[in-house]
């Protein structure tokens, strides 16, 4: 497995620090991991790239052009469809397959965040998920861990499977919630319904655990 391609259930889940743990935690062990934002979108124009992109790079070790980190930015808040429609471009899916191999040729592993959740969309025809599948890479899934994410979850599952990708786990993060009954089921219910190994994120200080799963996925060679 020469990379993992992290996705979500939704925005703001928590694939950022997923991908930023995991390549911290490879750089720690001496891998030349690259990183590899495709688009992302909310950048002001004032600034030359956003703040997970840059996240990135800085947990990569820093020394990858920001260019190749992510190569499309846009100011809208928006899926990258419509904030790139909205400034007059149109994202290319060759164009974005052309520099993870770019990437790819330079480090191995490469960490590949989406943006956004499977099916939100790059330009009319083609979606995150479409990229993903056209990498080749295995899938990690970031998912809420509260109330609603069974559904979330497993609608996400059934569609990267049917997309032919293979899904290596999924990891719940969020903050616990007393109130919510349901988050220390939710882990054993999705292992459940899905058959994936499925953890939850320890809340505030997610990087031991991040460490372990990026040495189990991407094992050094000896």
């Amino acid at each position: 497995m020469n990379g993992l391609f992290i996705t979500a259930t939704d925005t703001g889940v928590g694939k950022t620090v997923v991908a930023c743990g995991l390549a911290r935690a490879l750089v720690e062990s001496g891998r030349p991991v690259g990183v590899f934002k495709p688009v992302e979108t909310g950048v002001p124009t004032t600034l030359a790239a956003g703040p997970d992109a840059l996240a990135l790079q800085q947990a990569a070790g820093g020394g990858q052009p920001i260019t190749t980190v992510c190569p499309s930015r846009f100011e809208l808040a928006a899926a990258p469809w419509v904030a790139a429609r909205a400034e007059g471009h149109d994202i290319q899916l060759p164009d974005l397959i052309t520099t993870f191999h770019t990437i790819s040729a330079q480090h191995d592993p490469v960490l590949v965040e989406g943006a956004g959740g499977w099916a939100v969309p790059l330009n009319a025809t083609k979606t995150i998920g479409d990229l993903a599948a056209a990498l080749e890479l295995p899938v990690m899934i970031v998912a809420r861990s509260g109330l609603g994410t069974i559904n979330h979850t497993c609608l996400t599952v059934a569609a990267i499977q049917a997309a032919n990708c293979n899904i290596v786990s999924i990891l719940l993060n969020g903050p616990f919630d007393p109130a919510d009954q349901s988050a220390n089921q939710n882990a054993e219910t999705l292992r459940s319904l899905t058959g994936l190994p499925v953890e939850n994120l320890p809340w505030g200080d997610p990087q031991p655990s991040l460490k372990r799963i990026a040495n189990e996925l991407f094992p050094i060679r000896t």
